[in-house]
């Protein structure tokens, strides 16, 4: 394996979790290594919500 990395940040959205599969996948095929990082704007506006 190449020291090659491939960071991938996922802002909301559906389907991340496939998603992030086939990255990491692909990225094992191709030799790179995957790191995926969620960012989630729902509990940013939940916890906002609740600061009232």
């Amino acid at each position: 394996m190449s020291n090659k990395i491939l960071n991938i940040l996922f802002l909301g959205g559906a389907k991340r979790v496939s998603m992030a599969e086939k990255f990491i996948s692909e990225g094992l095929t191709r030799g790179i290594k995957v790191n995926v990082f969620s960012y989630e704007l729902v509990k940013m506006y939940q916890f906002l919500l609740s600061q009232k």
